[in-house]
């Protein structure tokens, strides 16, 4: 059997994402803007959810560069008979779902897109973290604690009132509450994820 995907490499997301946007309906179209070698760097599957979620692996400076407005799932688009879901968070495709095996498996490109479906985010506070995390981790659900004039997302909740959390420059923290104490973890996200 011959998959699509054969590597990890941008060479074979940057194919397989591009089949998919054509398919979409033409207001989607622009996603194809990162589409490009420079931009998607990889892909890479996470660990820690229920579904099949792979990150895209982008250029820090060029997502940057390119946001723009829109946040939403796409979902109903089917591939190889499963279900695929496309997150886009600031108009940029940060991850990518199938709903019975991994991405890496799909076999076929007959896509069906007939009955998409787009679910627009309206958590402010997640909408706030989505830009911080750039697709590198998944987080469902979060809220924003201000201590002096400092502010932390949410990122995990460790259980009775303590946390991990991330500032808008994405230094990872621990946060206790008996006795309070905010302790710096990681100075960067990347340290946190590996």
């Amino acid at each position: 059997m011959i998959h699509i995907f054969r590597s990890t490499s941008s060479k074979d997301v940057i194919f397989f994402l591009q089949k998919i946007l054509n398919s979409l309906p033409k207001e989607y179209q622009y996603l194809s803007i990162q589409l490009n070698n420079e931009f998607i760097l990889g892909i890479r599957k996470y660990k820690d959810t229920d579904e099949n979620w792979y990150g895209l692996k982008l250029n820090s400076l060029l997502y940057k560069k390119n946001c723009s407005k829109g946040n939403f799932l796409l979902k109903k688009i089917y591939i190889d008979n499963q279900e695929l879901k496309i997150d886009v968070s600031n108009g940029i495709i940060i991850r990518l779902a199938c709903s019975k095996r991994s991405i890496l498996k799909i076999n076929s490109l007959q896509i069906n897109t007939k009955n998409i479906e787009r679910i627009d985010y309206e958590d402010s506070d997640l909408l706030e973290l989505n830009n911080i995390l750039k697709g590198k981790i998944v987080v469902k659900e979060t809220f924003k604690i201000n201590l002096d004039n400092h502010i932390y997302y949410v990122i995990e909740d460790l259980g009775d009132g303590n946390y991990i959390s991330i500032d808008k420059d994405a230094k990872v923290y621990k946060m206790e509450h008996d006795p309070y104490e905010i302790t710096l973890l990681y100075p960067s996200l990347d340290m946190y994820i590996k």
